[in-house]
């Protein structure tokens, strides 16, 4: 009861009544973490996506990483939150079927990219299936002060030959802010190219942390554009299983910043 205490709330692996969710945002809750909690009858406020007035909440860091939601309870949850610089969205389920699939959720997703826009700075979520190039539209239009991105191959399937997906890449690396330092996208795609490769490091220039493995298509070629590019900032690089040869890339000191390589 001691809202003092209600600043970061972290519960894991319960099942959670939504009086005990609205409690935390009443005492005015920055930070919460719900991992692999079960949330259902979430009415916290009565609210639809076509509601143009919300009452907001104060959450600036939310992951929902792995959560189940019943019908609504995630759209009830999401929609109040405006201020938002962190946000976890991997493997969430609504009644145990994917929201990364659903219509709704490709709604929610660019209301929450508009709403917090401004404020967003990480953001890891679960590659989305059959919702088309809009959820990396809302991304790269609204997200402009993004720092870190994470689109995670997840334990759920991914069809690594979806026929947009090549749409998505091009709008990403294209339009992705050059803001960005942080950019993990390992083994979501074997679509992306070392022409991809090429435009995103020229765009992106600050990159500390890049993940391309199972990038299959990429070649050399992209590492000679990380080097020209990325030689004064990288200090991660991801390209596991793809056909880029690093053998004497520590002993020719390319990369002199890069303290990990996969």
């Amino acid at each position: 009861q001691d809202q003092s205490l209600c600043q970061r709330v972290e519960v894991n692996n319960q099942d959670l009544p939504a009086d005990f969710i609205q409690k935390q945002l009443d005492g005015g809750c920055k930070y919460l973490n719900l991992r692999n909690c079960k949330i259902r009858n979430c009415k916290i406020r009565n609210l639809s996506l076509k509601q143009q007035s919300v009452q907001p909440s104060k959450l600036e860091e939310l992951n929902l990483s792995c959560c189940d939601f019943g019908e609504q309870s995630l759209i009830n949850l999401l929609l109040p939150c405006c201020s938002l610089k962190k946000l976890v969205l991997t493997n969430v389920t609504s009644s145990g079927k994917e929201v990364s699939r659903s219509n709704v959720f490709g709604c929610l997703f660019d209301r929450i990219c508009l709403r917090n826009g401004s404020t967003l700075q990480v953001l890891s979520i679960k590659p989305w299936i059959d919702l088309g190039t809009g959820p990396i539209k809302a991304i790269v239009e609204h997200c402009l002060e993004l720092k870190e991105l994470e689109i995670p191959r997840t334990y759920f399937t991914i069809p690594m030959t979806s026929p947009w997906f090549s749409q998505e890449i091009d709008i990403l690396v294209e339009n992705l802010t050059p803001k960005i330092v942080k950019l993990k996208l390992g083994h979501i795609s074997n679509e992306i190219t070392d022409d991809h490769v090429e435009k995103l490091v020229k765009r992106c220039s600050n990159l500390k942390v890049l993940d391309l493995s199972g990038s299959t298509r990429l070649t050399n070629n992209s590492l000679r554009s990380i080097v020209t590019n990325l030689k004064l900032t990288l200090e991660e690089l991801g390209v596991a299983d793809t056909q880029i040869e690093v053998d004497d890339l520590f002993e020719s000191k390319a990369l002199p910043k890069l303290k990990r390589l996969y």
